[in-house]
């Protein structure tokens, strides 16, 4: 197995805290209210794939990436879950899908599982290259 550099160590572990951070921030805005993935099932699942990164950086060995591969698909499964799961919760009360603004957290979760999805396939496929 090869040894990450340090800087690889560092960028993983700040993406996967930011995940988890993202589950704090408002998921979606609605009539002046927020609604946040945090205290959610898909919340959780967000924090478990920002948790999968984070610890994959903390080992320090490069297993093609499969950590932040993972981690970030575990991320934008709890991400789009919780989209299904709000529309469908507040279709119930509002009509017009115009109402509902996506939130901070929306954008933060789905961009950082995106880089970690990326981070990790670009190193598997260097696993793979001969």
């Amino acid at each position: 197995m090869k040894i990450m550099r340090k800087k690889k160590d560092i960028f993983g572990i700040i993406l996967g805290a930011l995940m988890i951070i993202g589950t704090f921030l408002p998921y979606l805005t609605y009539w002046g209210n927020e609604a946040r993935l945090l205290g959610t099932k898909y919340g959780t699942i967000v924090i478990i794939g920002g948790i999968i990164t984070i610890i994959s950086s903390l080992l320090r060995i490069s297993i093609g990436g499969v950590g932040y591969l993972i981690g970030g698909i575990v991320s934008l499964v709890g991400w789009y879950g919780g989209g299904v799961y709000y529309s469908e919760v507040l279709r119930e009360y509002i009509d017009l899908d115009s109402l509902i603004n996506k939130g901070t957290g929306y954008y933060v979760i789905l961009l950082l599982s995106i880089i970690a999805i990326i981070d990790g396939a670009v190193s598997v496929k260097h696993l793979f290259k001969r």
